[in-house]
């Protein structure tokens, strides 16, 4: 949807009366809303697993589930930042827990 209107072929109030009907239309974001909860509860669940498996550190699934704190909090400014560096370092303890198993199965 925004990806033709902003070509450089088309005209720029085209292109700008194209994606404001895009951003008035709800039909666009009736999908987003329900695969965002997909995936909320999906690493709701991955969480519960590993925290119950102990194949991570605790703090692993416990800095993940700052993902449920995006929902409330806004993505964007500190705020975002904030809330995206213990995701971050979640995402980076599993990768380094799951190359450590697999080196030492090697």
């Amino acid at each position: 949807a925004y990806y033709f209107p902003t070509d450089p072929a088309v005209d720029a109030a085209a292109g700008n009366a194209v994606i404001q009907a895009a951003n008035n239309d709800a039909h666009l974001f009736a999908l987003m809303i329900p695969g965002a909860a997909l995936v909320l509860l999906g690493t709701v669940l991955q969480c519960v697993g590993l925290l119950r498996s102990r194949a991570v550190p605790k703090w692993v699934p416990i800095a993940a589930l700052t993902i449920v704190l995006t929902f409330v909090i806004p993505g964007n400014g500190l705020a975002g930042l904030l809330t995206s560096i213990p995701m971050a370092a979640a995402g980076i303890g599993l990768g380094y827990c799951a190359w450590r198993s697999s080196a030492a199965a090697v």
